[in-house]
């Protein structure tokens, strides 16, 4: 015969069976929903690249021209400025450079004398007397 300690006992156990149960149910449910959504967005994603290479594919068999690039266009403008803007840099500085040159030179020698890049470079590192 059962005793009502025992009773309680055994409808303890139950509950917290069921309870434990009812639980992982809904860890479990809760991960393969996630599970789903994901493979869901990946082969989203992956029909969109496919329609899209399908499409470009069909294009080119048709012979029509692929669209640009505009990304790889605006790369190219961004780098051809860098250079262009290098460029002015490096020439203002050696305009600078020479406008130096061409001052010490008149100041030495005044405006009417020429002299070569040797003799310039002798007398510019000359010693002062």
């Amino acid at each position: 015969m059962i005793t009502r300690r025992q009773d309680a006992d055994v409808r303890r156990a139950w509950d917290e069976l069921v309870a434990t149960l009812t639980s992982a149910k809904e860890t479990t449910v809760d991960q393969a929903k996630g599970l789903f959504n994901d493979a869901q967005d990946t082969v989203s994603d992956t029909r969109r690249v496919a329609s899209r290479r399908l499409h470009n594919a069909a294009g080119a068999l048709a012979g029509r021209p692929t669209p640009p690039r505009w990304g790889l266009i605006a790369v190219a403008g961004v780098v051809g400025v860098a250079v262009g803007a290098a460029a002015i840099v490096a020439a203002a500085n050696l305009l600078t450079r020479s406008r130096k040159a061409v001052e010490i030179e008149e100041q030495i020698l005044g405006a009417d004398e020429i002299l070569s890049p040797a003799e310039r470079d002798r007398i510019i590192s000359s010693p002062k007397r």
